[in-house]
C-alpha cells in the first residue's frame, strides 16, 4: 500500500512539474482554442510569458471567418491574481494594458455584417443587476493602424481606408472616473490629423466625449457608413468636424444612454442620388446630426447648372419599423427649363425651355423618395409653343410622373 501510494504521489509531482515547465505552451494552447470555441476566431500567439503579476505576448494575430482583425506586436498585461478572490478592488484583477504596434482591421460585408461578432440587442432586456466590482486599470496604446475596408462598395472611396499612428492614454474607473485623450490621422491623398479626448464621471452623474478634426476625409467615410446606390458622396472636402457624444444620469458600472451631436463643413461636395439623372455639383453646407437625423440649413449647390438652395435633412436612420431612413428637403432655385430639364430622366426628351422660378420637395424613404416640383415662368416654349404665366406642378415617383 505504501509503496502504491509513493509512485501515485510521484507521478502526480511529475505531471506537475511538466506542468509548470510547460506552463507557457499550454496556456498559449488554452487562449487559442478557447477563442475559437467560444467566438468563432482563430488566434496565433507567436511569443507568450507569464508571471504572477503580468503577461506578455508578442505577434499576435486575431482572425475572424478567414478575415484578418488584429496583429499586434506586443500586449503586456498587469494584473493582481488577490484581486481575483472576494474582496477584490479590481474586476478580473486586470491592472494595467499596453499595447504597442498592432493594426486593426475591419471590414464590412455587402449584407451589413463586420469581421467579428457584434452583440445581440434584446427587444426589452431584462434588468440587471450592476457589477459592484469596478473596472480599474490603466491603457496605453502606441503606433496604431486601423484600416477601414468593405470590397463590396458601391463607391470606390469607401473600400479601403486608413487611420494611422493612433496613440492612446486612458485611466478607466468605472466606480468613479474614467479619461482618455487619443490622436491619429486620416491618411488619403495627405495625412489628416485628428484629437479625441473623453471624460465618464460616474460620481458626478455625466457623460461627455469630444472629437475634433480640421480636415475630414467626408467622401470616403461617409461611403462607408452609409454604403448605399441611393445616395453616394462623389466628391468633396470636408472641414471643422466637431463631434459631441454626451450623456446624463450616468451611475457606476453601467453603460450610460448616450446623445449624438455632430457638426461638419462640406465644400466643392458632389452627390448621386437614384432619383436623379445629373448630379448635385459644388454642393457647400454646414451638415448637423443630431441624434437620430441629419439636416443642413441654407446650402448652396448647382444642379444642371443651376444655382439651388437646400433646406432639410434625413431621420429615423434607426426606424426600421418605419421602413427605415426618411428623407425631407427643400430646393428652390431660379434657371432655365432646358438645363434643368437634363437632372429628370423623365423630362429629357421634353423641349422645352425659357427663364423660371422652382421649388422642389424630396421627401420619403431615401432610396424611393417623392419628388413634388414646382415651375413659375413668365415666358416659356414647349417646342415652337409659346406659354405665358406658366404656373406648372409635377409629382414623380419611382419612375412614373
Amino acid at each position: 500500500m505504501r509503496t502504491r501510494f509513493a509512485i501515485g504521489l510521484l507521478a502526480v509531482i511529475t505531471v506537475l512539474s511538466l506542468a509548470v515547465a510547460r506552463r507557457h505552451a499550454l496556456l498559449r494552447f488554452a487562449i487559442q482554442a478557447g477563442a475559437g470555441l467560444v467566438g468563432g476566431y482563430a488566434v496565433r500567439i507567436g511569443e507568450l510569458h507569464v508571471g504572477w503579476d503580468a503577461a506578455g505576448f508578442s505577434h499576435v494575430r486575431v482572425e475572424h471567418g478567414a478575415q484578418p482583425l488584429l496583429d499586434a506586436n506586443r500586449i503586456a498585461l498587469r494584473y493582481s491574481l488577490r484581486d481575483l478572490l472576494p474582496g477584490s478592488t479590481h474586476r478580473f484583477g486586470l491592472l494595467r494594458i499596453d499595447i504597442d504596434g498592432a493594426l486593426l482591421t475591419i471590414v464590412r460585408f455587402r449584407d451589413g455584417s463586420f469581421n467579428f461578432n457584434l452583440p445581440r440587442a434584446a427587444v426589452r432586456p431584462a434588468p440587471q443587476r450592476a457589477n459592484p466590482v469596478p473596472l480599474r486599470f490603466a491603457l496605453r496604446v502606441r503606433d496604431l493602424q486601423v484600416e477601414l475596408r468593405e470590397p463590396s462598395a458601391y463607391d470606390a472611396s469607401a473600400k479601403h481606408l486608413r487611420v494611422g499612428n493612433v496613440a492612446i492614454e486612458a485611466s478607466v474607473d468605472t466606480a468613479a472616473v474614467t479619461q482618455y485623450r487619443a490622436r491619429g490621422a486620416f491618411e488619403e491623398s495627405r495625412r489628416e490629423p485628428f484629437t479625441v479626448g473623453g471624460r465618464i464621471d460616474a460620481v458626478a452623474g455625466y457623460a461627455m466625449h469630444h472629437a475634433q478634426a480640421p480636415r475630414f476625409p467626408v467622401r470616403a467615410l461617409a461611403n462607408y457608413l452609409a454604403d448605399t446606390p441611393a445616395v453616394r458622396i462623389l466628391a468633396g472636402e470636408g472641414r471643422n468636424f466637431d463631434g459631441r457624444l454626451y450623456a446624463l444620469g450616468v451611475i457606476p458600472n453601467a453603460t450610460p444612454s448616450y446623445h449624438v451631436s455632430l457638426r461638419l463643413d462640406v465644400n466643392g461636395a458632389r452627390l448621386g442620388l437614384n432619383a436623379l439623372a445629373a448630379p448635385i455639383e459644388n454642393l457647400s453646407a454646414r451638415l448637423e446630426v443630431i441624434d437620430n437625423a441629419f439636416f443642413v440649413r441654407g446650402a448652396h449647390a448647382t444642379l444642371a447648372g443651376i444655382r439651388l438652395r437646400i433646406d432639410g435633412g434625413a431621420y429615423d436612420f434607426t426606424g426600421a419599423l418605419t421602413g427605415g431612413a426618411k428623407l425631407r428637403l427643400g430646393v428652390s432655385g431660379t434657371g432655365d427649363l432646358s438645363a434643368l430639364r437634363q437632372a429628370f430622366t423623365f423630362a429629357r426628351g421634353q423641349p422645352i425651355s425659357g427663364a423660371a422660378r422652382l421649388g422642389v420637395l424630396v421627401h420619403g424613404a431615401i432610396d424611393d423618395p417623392v419628388i413634388v416640383a414646382r415651375v413659375v415662368s413668365p415666358k416659356a416654349r414647349y417646342r415652337e409653343l409659346p406659354f405665358d404665366s406658366l404656373n406648372a406642378g409635377v409629382v414623380y415617383h419611382s419612375n412614373v410622373v
